[in-house]
């Protein structure tokens, strides 16, 4: 066994926000007819003076990869994110789970980008100010106390700390040893849960402990907040810590796009497998501003 703490066992175990297979996932709905969503989401493109494209990274602009450092964008997104630049009318926003600065010294993106990192809790504006929202002293610690204790089991090299986080990646190891990390990660972060003002949630390749307060979805929101009602934004990204983004695109001039090879339940309104799929899309998002 990794580690272990009898006491933590005799609780109640803790909830889990746990990423789901293709067929499960978060509660959500089937996709609209996929044409019908697309169309009529660029006819309010070409006539909008303003339109907001905001962005996941791992999993959606970039194939997942066991040593995360290598996560390179798929050919052609960023020729194809530089054509969409171009045009002035057009904001394009990344929203990822990295630091910022590990997102900006890996994925080759341009400068001026507005940037939100580490779910929410860090970020950039397109001039370069970036700021990293404080979190309780008490969270902060329980963070630190986990990373502690992996490293002392040997683990330190799949623990990230990062503001209002601890992710600990187990892409790339047998599944017998996944179910058993699991299974001790839910045990031994229970106490924290319990009294240090933290939650654990799984993603696509590891599970992470994480601050209540911020995620993608309010990064989004916030984004949103600062537009004019009627002008379209899309969001696209691939998993479950996506989905609070999801779940901020409502209005019908707002897009939620899927990124993902298997469909899943998911709150999104539409589905783009990557690259082909994400690739026109990005396409048809360039050529919107061309046929205005």
């Amino acid at each position: 066994m990794l580690f272990t703490n009898p006491k933590a066992r005799k609780h109640e175990a803790p909830h889990v926000e746990r990423a789901g297979p293709a067929e499960a996932g978060r509660p959500g709905r089937a996709p609209e007819p996929q044409a019908q969503v697309l169309e009529a989401f660029f006819a309010r493109l070409r006539r909008a003076s303003l339109r907001v494209l905001m962005l996941d990274y791992d999993g959606t602009l970039a194939p997942f990869r066991v040593k995360r450092d290598h996560a390179r964008p798929f050919p052609g997104i960023l020729e194809a994110i530089d054509r969409i630049a171009r045009d002035e009318r057009n904001r394009i926003i990344v929203v990822t789970g990295r630091k910022i600065s590990n997102f900006q010294a890996i994925s080759g993106f341009p400068d001026g980008l507005e940037i939100w990192g580490s779910h929410g809790w860090e970020h950039q504006c397109s001039n370069g100010a970036r700021e990293v929202l404080a979190c309780e002293e008490h969270a902060l610690a329980g963070l630190i106390r986990a990373e502690a204790r992996l490293a002392r089991n040997g683990l330190a090299e799949r623990v990230e700390l990062k503001p209002g986080c601890l992710e600990f990646h187990w892409r790339g190891l047998p599944d017998e040893r996944v179910e058993e990390l699991r299974g001790t990660l839910t045990r031994e972060w229970a106490e924290l849960t319990r009294g240090g003002g933290l939650s654990i949630h799984e993603f696509d390749g590891g599970m992470s402990l994480r601050v209540p307060g911020r995620d993608k979805g309010t990064a989004v929101r916030a984004v949103l907040s600062r537009l004019p009602a009627d002008a379209p934004a899309a969001f696209l990204g691939d998993d479950e810590t996506d989905e609070d983004a999801f779940g901020a695109m409502t209005d019908p001039c707002r897009l939620g796009a899927l990124v993902r090879t298997e469909y899943r339940m998911t709150g999104a309104r539409a589905w783009l497998r990557p690259p082909g799929e994400l690739l026109k899309f990005l396409g048809r998002w360039s050529e919107a501003g061309m046929n205005r």
